[in-house]
């Protein structure tokens, strides 16, 4: 997203936020500060227009966490195992993954169900 102002708005702009000493109408850093030269001004305004051309907006933006990401999980099982491990998925993914699922452990015939999955990241 591009934002084109105006120098009139910008002016607006920096009146409102006391950028501007309005007698002479040169930006300041800070209010109260002595205004920057024309030479100075020049400079802030090419850094500007220099900044917004290369803004590529959203695309530069930090990615929202992918929902579907490895998680560090305890799992407890009905007969009172408990498994302590990492998996890749959704939260309700692995939650299903273990409770709606039956597991044979190693050394068991029987099978047993995830009781509770505790996300510990």
């Amino acid at each position: 997203m591009k934002l084109k102002i105006s120098k009139s708005q910008w002016e607006k702009m920096g009146k409102t936020a006391g950028w501007l000493d309005d007698k002479i109408n040169n930006p300041t850093m800070m209010p109260g500060q002595t205004p920057y030269t024309k030479e100075e001004t020049k400079q802030l305004h090419n850094m500007v227009g220099d900044a917004a051309k290369g803004d590529m907006g959203e695309k530069n933006e930090p990615k929202e966490p992918k929902e579907r990401e490895t998680h560090f999980v305890i799992v407890t099982f009905d007969d009172g195992d408990i498994v302590r491990t990492t998996i890749n998925g959704t939260k309700e993914e692995i939650v299903k993954y273990y409770t709606k699922q039956n597991f044979t452990k190693q050394d068991e015939s029987g099978t047993h169900k995830g009781v509770n999955v505790e996300f510990v990241n």
